[in-house]
């Protein structure tokens, strides 16, 4: 059977037995490369090892699942019902409100809930309705200080992580002749807070 055609767990078991046999023949690994690059046998040993530990590092990777975009899980289905502390984001569609708030209180688990929607009176309607504690809005800023963190997640704060601050350098008195712009009128600038989206330039 082919490499690429076998399941990641097949692969990560094939690479595994290959680091096993490789620290097996350690020193006749070692004495080869003694022999061919003139080594030291102590310095050809712990290349071997090295060597060996990609192989080890390889197959506890293969097992590990990309990102995956799969049909809506079935209500009931395990990654909607359990806390899965890894890269998992289970989505459902819905078309009204009382089926979106059944849905999302339909778990075992009720740590927080978040909604995202532009309605103030609709999001304060829906969060009381919720089996969470507590319901947050999505855009809402997260974050501790002192020892529980630095910094904030969510909002238009913690979006600046991700964003550049760009500097345009000109002379503005031949920019505004050249743009027509009055004496009165100041030249705009734009900086990670005022280029994000919804904020308005001075």
């Amino acid at each position: 059977m082919l490499h690429r055609t076998r399941s990641p767990r097949e692969r990560g078991e094939v690479l595994r037995r290959a680091c096993e046999l490789f620290v097996e023949r350690i020193d006749d690994i070692a004495r080869l490369i003694a022999l061919e690059n003139g080594k030291a046998g102590a310095d050809a040993a712990g290349e071997a090892r090295y060597a060996a530990e990609f192989f080890r590092w390889y197959a506890e990777e293969a097992v590990r699942s990309a990102g995956h975009v799969g049909l809506t899980p079935a209500t009931g289905a395990e990654c909607l019902q359990d806390e899965i502390f890894g890269p998992v984001a289970a989505m459902q569609t819905f078309r009204y409100e009382d089926e979106v708030v059944r849905r999302a209180s339909d778990t075992r688990n009720g740590l927080v809930a978040y909604l995202c929607t532009k309605g103030m009176r609709r999001g304060m309607g829906l969060a009381e309705r919720l089996e969470s504690w507590p319901v947050s809005d999505a855009a809402a800023l997260f974050g501790g200080v002192k020892q529980s963190g630095l910094g904030r997640e969510g909002g238009k704060e913690g979006m600046l992580e991700f964003q550049e601050t760009q500097c345009i350098s000109t002379e503005w008195q031949a920019m505004r002749a050249r743009c027509g712009a009055t004496r009165q009128q100041k030249p705009a600038c734009r900086s990670p807070v005022n280029s994000l989206p919804g904020a308005a330039l001075p």
